[in-house]
């Protein structure tokens, strides 16, 4: 089995003070990398337009971008083909419309995405059925397919270079938000969705509640099926808990997470997984155990060589 944490490698300014840290709370871990070789690759998240963790899981998928593509045109496939006794048809383009907050913040617009707004299905069908008649006539259709999602099916033209919500999550949509003649249509369908949500009983709702409104939708993917070749690999176990607290830069609540994954995931393992990959925002650390020859040995990195990497630029 793989083990994938996410959140797992802070940035290099932080990441050396936190390694004296990490071999504290998760002892185990740490006796699991010592024993591994590792493989370090930096991301270029304007050319991949996802995070780290969503880089990782499309290259094991078999993912291979168009030309024209990033990486983050297979996540509309990616999410489809997790939901259960689901057929895609090969060839067709595959896009999603993702419930998400938009609020004002000091560096721009800041997006919330539909994971961290606890969206019933109650909620997002009340939307989406009050919101097909906004869709008439704009060449975009859309069907529901659950409390996070639409399905969009665009013009038979339509290109865009989408963007992952999670990784708009670690920044500003300012940075992200196409103004190009080509996605013209589809930003003035969701600037009239958002001002037909802003007063919506939904969202009244949710104020009421105390839960941030969904006032927009995020258009990801745009690739196909037969885009990805996967190969047979061992099953992965993906854990979330360090990502909030490494976005926030929450060291003390990080640290803990760790210990939390110390005590229930790590010890009670019986021996080391066949890999370990930590996400970083903009990193893979890649672990996997020694070779057991005495010549695969001897020309080993040194034990300290995933502390380097762990540091490193």
């Amino acid at each position: 089995m793989q083990i994938v944490l996410s959140g797992a490698l802070p940035e290099p300014p932080y990441a050396s003070k936190l390694l004296p840290e990490l071999e504290k709370v998760a002892p185990t871990l740490v006796q699991w990398l010592n024993k591994s070789q590792s493989t370090l690759q930096v991301l270029d998240s304007n050319q991949e337009r996802c995070t780290a963790l969503e880089y990782w899981q499309l290259q094991q998928a078999g993912f291979q971008p168009k030309p024209a593509q990033h990486s983050s045109a297979g996540l509309g496939v990616l999410w489809m083909q997790s939901q259960q006794n689901l057929t895609l048809p090969l060839e067709e383009a595959i896009w999603l419309g993702e419930l998400v907050h938009i609020a004002p913040s000091r560096d721009g617009a800041a997006l919330i995405p539909a994971a961290q707004l606890d969206i019933s299905a109650a909620e997002s069908e009340a939307l989406f059925t009050s919101s097909v008649e906004w869709f008439e006539g704009t060449g975009f259709s859309a069907e529901y397919r659950g409390p996070n999602y639409w399905r969009i099916t665009p013009p038979h033209d339509f290109e865009a270079r989408t963007v992952s919500s999670d990784l708009v999550s670690q920044s500003a949509v300012n940075n992200w938000w196409e103004q190009d003649t080509a996605t013209r249509p589809w930003r003035k369908l969701v600037n009239e969705l958002q001002m037909f949500w802003f007063n919506h009983p939904v969202n009244q709702q949710r104020i009421a509640d105390g839960k941030l409104p969904i006032n927009s939708l995020w258009l990801q993917g745009g690739g196909s099926l037969a885009q990805f070749s996967p190969t047979p690999t061992d099953a992965y176990h993906v854990f979330t808990d360090l990502e909030d607290p490494l976005q926030q830069q929450d060291w003390s609540r990080w640290l803990e997470a760790w210990q939390e994954l110390e005590k229930n995931r790590f010890a009670p393992l019986q021996q080391q997984p066949t890999s370990i990959v930590l996400c970083g925002l903009d990193r893979l650390l890649t672990l996997s155990p020694r070779p057991s020859g005495w010549l695969q040995k001897l020309f080993a990195p040194k034990q300290s060589d995933w502390k380097k990497k762990w540091s490193s630029q």
